[in-house]
């Protein structure tokens, strides 16, 4: 598929890192926590939460080696702007052109920034008050955090389990 076909579902829009490109549903088959981050380089909170968001994923996905991953999705006016923004994020983006950006917002119904969103492997939402628990933990060790996402995964887990097919 072409970056810039269709995206019928929201696990196939392509995210990039470096030279690396690779779809949203791959991400999730390989980690157990993925966050999306809605932002823009001209908001002066996306800056600041982009900025906590990478101290906690350095010291959890990096130093700690845990499974979790950040998709970055744009809401700048322009590409310019996206390029500066994105040039020192150590994850994925979705690319700028293309209908993946549109395609994740609507599926996740984001309308303000920043956002962020964190899902578990199967895709269900574990929170979408990801930026509170990143900025709330801004003194502590951002560890912390990472079982409370693993506890939200299981209680969502049981409550599936519930459900009547």
């Amino acid at each position: 598929m072409d970056t810039h076909d269709a995206v019928a579902d929201w696990r196939e829009c392509k995210v990039v890192r470096d030279d690396s490109v690779c779809t949203v549903g791959s991400l999730m088959e390989e980690n157990t926590v993925i966050g999306l981050f809605y932002g823009a380089r001209l908001c002066a909170a996306c800056r600041d939460a982009m900025g906590k968001l990478a101290q906690c994923y350095n010291q959890l996905a990096v130093k700690n080696h845990l499974m979790l991953e950040i998709v970055f999705i744009s809401s700048d006016k322009d590409e310019a702007d996206f390029k500066e923004f994105t040039r020192t994020m150590p994850w994925y983006s979705v690319q700028y052109k293309g209908p993946a950006r549109a395609v994740l917002q609507e599926a996740f119904k984001v309308s303000l920034m920043p956002t962020i969103i964190f899902l578990n492997a199967c895709g269900d939402v574990l929170t979408r008050d990801g930026r509170v628990l990143v900025q709330s933990d801004s003194h502590t060790s951002f560890a912390n955090t990472w079982p409370l996402l693993l506890k939200l995964d299981e209680e969502a887990r049981e409550l599936e389990s519930f459900k009547v097919s």
